[in-house]
């Protein structure tokens, strides 16, 4: 075997998406040979372009190669929305029958997407030791997979002129509806569990929980000026343990 045809694509996001700024976005980059029986592994390099009022991109971890890199894009340089082309240029390695090793490179179609300035409020993004950013379905669940390990609360204030003070809740679901937005119901006389605030007094409050047991789960930040309450936003977190 001396070459082979591999096809690159960005998964997500799509052509057109609308992204906010500050917060992490995974992004999913996939690369395969054409012929499927081929065993390979694959490494990855994005790029970003600026487009319209563009500002910054942080990747993390620096230098990602992976499939899925977390990137957090600033907010515009001027107006609402800037504009930022995402490339993604992928090597699948094979290793041939007699032991030689066969690379090809391949680059995904760019993906044009809109960065929009975050809303004056709270905002809340989820990941996990093990597993790495939640994935966020189309029902508004943020998936962690299988035994996530630790799990992490991001917050990101924006738009308050005071000092915060930022506090995280969890409360595990004992009903939930599956409709285009999940909801969760809670015991109304159970009591949620407070967890301890990293940096609660910051626009970037943060907060860790090991107390995971598998299932759904309602976590809330929530954010206070003195006796006001700023802002408060709530997620549902889903995921398994199974060993």
């Amino acid at each position: 075997m001396c070459k082979y045809s591999i096809k690159a694509s960005i998964v997500s996001p799509t052509a057109g998406a609308s992204l906010s700024s500050g917060l992490p976005i995974t992004l999913t980059g996939s690369a395969t040979p054409t012929e499927t029986t081929l065993p390979y592994t694959a490494t990855y390099k994005w790029t970003f372009t600026k487009g319209a009022n563009a500002s910054t991109v942080t990747v993390s971890p620096a230098g990602e190669n992976g499939a899925n890199p977390t990137v957090t894009f600033g907010p515009p340089t001027s107006g609402n929305t800037s504009t930022w082309t995402i490339n993604m240029t992928a090597t699948t390695t094979v290793r041939s029958a007699g032991g030689a090793v066969i690379t090809e490179t391949a680059s995904a179609a760019p993906v044009t997407i809109t960065v929009t300035a975050l809303s004056p409020g709270d905002h809340l993004s989820v990941s996990s030791h093990y597993n790495g950013p939640a994935t966020q379905g189309t029902n508004g669940v943020w998936n962690l997979g299988n035994a996530p390990g630790q799990i992490t609360f991001s917050g990101l204030v924006a738009g308050d002129t005071g000092t915060p003070n930022t506090t995280f809740t969890v409360q595990p679901c004992t009903y939930i509806t599956f409709r285009n937005i999940s909801t969760c119901l809670v015991n109304e006389f159970g009591q949620p569990t407070i967890l301890t605030s990293v940096g609660a007094n910051t626009a970037t409050p943060s907060a860790s929980w090991t107390g995971f047991e598998g299932g759904y789960y309602l976590v809330t930040m929530t954010t206070t000026n003195g006796s006001s309450t700023f802002s408060s936003t709530s997620a549902i977190i889903y995921g398994t343990e199974i060993l």
